[in-house]
C-alpha cells in the first residue's frame, strides 16, 4: 500500500509552501486533496473573521464536497507549514480507488468522521446550558484535534472560533477553561494551546455539569 502511495505522489503530488492557499471559498473545484505531509488549516470567513474548522493532518481528506458534488468550495485551505498534497482530479477518483484501495478506505472513514464531527455539533447546540456547551465543544476539538504528548493530549483551541461555532461568549468559555485548570484537568498556555491531563475527569466534569444541573446543585 505504501508503494501505491508514494507512486500517488509522483503522479498527482504538488507541495505549498507555508501560508500558499489550496483554493478559497466560493472558487470551484474539480479536486480533492490528500495530506501526504504537512498540515492545511480549513476555514470560512464569517463577518470578515476567519474560523477555524479543522486542521488537516497527513491521511486526511478535504475538499471532496465540492468535486463529487460539482458546487462551489465552502471554506478556504491554507497551508501551516511547507506541506506535500496529493491532488486527485474527481475524474480519475473510480480509477484511483480501484488501483489503491487504502484511498478509498480513507475517503470513507473521513467523511464518515465529519459527519460524526457535525452531529456532534448539533447536539452541543441543543444544550442549553453555557457551561455545558463549553466543555462539550472542548471535548470535541480534543477528539478532532487532539495528538498524544507525555503530558496528556494536546491541541490548539481558539476560543473566538470555538465562541462562534457553539455560540458561547468568550468570556463563559475562559471560565471554564480556568475551572478545568484549577482542578488540574488541564493547562493552558499563552499560545492557545491546551493540555488535557486526562480526558476522562474532563468526561466526568461534563457529568458532574449535567447533575448539578438536573437536580439544581452548585457547580
Amino acid at each position: 500500500m505504501t508503494e501505491n502511495i508514494e507512486t500517488l505522489v509522483k503522479h498527482f503530488g504538488k507541495t505549498f509552501p507555508k501560508g500558499e492557499h489550496i483554493f478559497y471559498e466560493g472558487d470551484t473545484g474539480s479536486e480533492l486533496y490528500l495530506v501526504h505531509d504537512g498540515e492545511v488549516r480549513i476555514y470560512k470567513t464569517v463577518k470578515s473573521l476567519e474560523r477555524t474548522l479543522y486542521v488537516m493532518r497527513k491521511d486526511d481528506f478535504f475538499g471532496e464536497v465540492a468535486a463529487l458534488t460539482g458546487t462551489v468550495r465552502t471554506a478556504s485551505a491554507v497551508a501551516l507549514v511547507d506541506t506535500v498534497l496529493i491532488v486527485i482530479p474527481v475524474t480519475l477518483l473510480e480509477k484511483i480507488t480501484e488501483s489503491t484501495p487504502v484511498v478509498a478506505i480513507r475517503l470513507v472513514k473521513r467523511m464518515a468522521w465529519r459527519l460524526k464531527s457535525a452531529d456532534d455539533l448539533v447536539a452541543i447546540l441543543m444544550q442549553g446550558d453555557p457551561q455545558v456547551r463549553a466543555v462539550l465543544g472542548i471535548i470535541r476539538m480534543l477528539e478532532l484535534e487532539g495528538r498524544e504528548v507525555p503530558e496528556g493530549i494536546a491541541f490548539m483551541l481558539d476560543i473566538d472560533d470555538l465562541s462562534a461555532q457553539i455560540e458561547v461568549e468568550v468570556s463563559e468559555i475562559r471560565q471554564v477553561l480556568d475551572h478545568l485548570g484549577r482542578k488540574g484537568i488541564l493547562e493552558m498556555g499563552q499560545d492557545g494551546g491546551v493540555i488535557v491531563r486526562n480526558p476522562d475527569e474532563l468526561g466526568e466534569f461534563f457529568r458532574f455539569l449535567e447533575l448539578a444541573k438536573k437536580f439544581g446543585a452548585k457547580k
